[in-house]
């Protein structure tokens, strides 16, 4: 089973346990890109985890490019850094890349990460059955 680790507040945790919450909604910045997705090349179908490896090794095409989430079959989240806190481990129904575009125009939103820009997205995991509960 893939897991992914999340630390979370306790007011989103027990939300998802009393199932109000359930989706799951995370940042995907350069750094964390290759946590949470890759970036599909539609031409040639190869994937990269990182920016410098895509800036590096991708050619220019007009298929283009797309972000693909990172397959998880559950969460592992924890409340806090404390020893002996709260954790829940929750399946995963599925997993999207939602990039960011502007409300006025629908233009893309990027932003600059090794001299070239970048698109901004999260990635909405959406919570299934909880499997598992630690020190709730």
């Amino acid at each position: 089973m893939k897991i992914l680790t999340l630390i979370i507040k306790q007011k989103w945790f027990d939300a998802i346990l009393s199932g109000e919450k359930s989706v799951e909604t995370r940042e995907v910045r350069p750094k964390s890109l290759k946590k949470y997705a890759v970036i599909k090349d539609l031409s040639t179908g190869r994937t990269y985890d990182n920016y410098p490896d895509l800036f590096k090794n991708a050619e220019p095409n007009n298929k283009g490019f797309e972000f693909v989430p990172r397959e998880y079959d559950a969460i592992q989240f924890w409340v806090g850094y404390e020893t002996n806190r709260p954790g829940a481990l929750v399946a995963v129904k599925k997993a999207e890349c939602v990039p960011y575009f502007y409300e006025d125009d629908g233009a893309p939103i990027y932003e600059e990460f090794e001299g070239q820009n970048v698109q901004l997205l999260d990635v909405d995991y959406h919570l299934g059955d909880v499997l598992q509960k630690n020190n709730c």
